[in-house]
């Protein structure tokens, strides 16, 4: 039987797009566990994790701006008919 070969630029772009759905995720959870808080109204807790918010908040952002820069650059290219750089 023979197996198909995905090209890697389709695996760098799903790869990414995991990611940010990966993150996307967590986020979700960060946004649960904050509105669990203010339901509950045990505010002290967000003393001692604080630090949670922009180690969840900077990975999300960067991930989809990396995805959709990198739609678009494929986009480009395609357009363009230019070969993808070799990295």
């Amino acid at each position: 039987m023979c197996r198909r070969r995905v090209p890697a630029r389709r695996l760098f772009t799903a790869g990414l797009l995991f990611l940010a759905l990966l993150l996307t995720a967590c986020f979700g959870g960060l946004v649960y566990g904050v509105i669990q808080v203010a339901v509950q109204g045990t505010w002290h807790i967000l003393g001692e994790v604080w630090w949670v918010f922009p180690a969840c908040l900077y990975p999300f952002t960067f991930a989809w701006a990396s995805y959709l820069k990198e739609r678009r650059a494929e986009k480009l290219r395609k357009a363009r008919n230019l070969p993808r750089p070799v990295e």
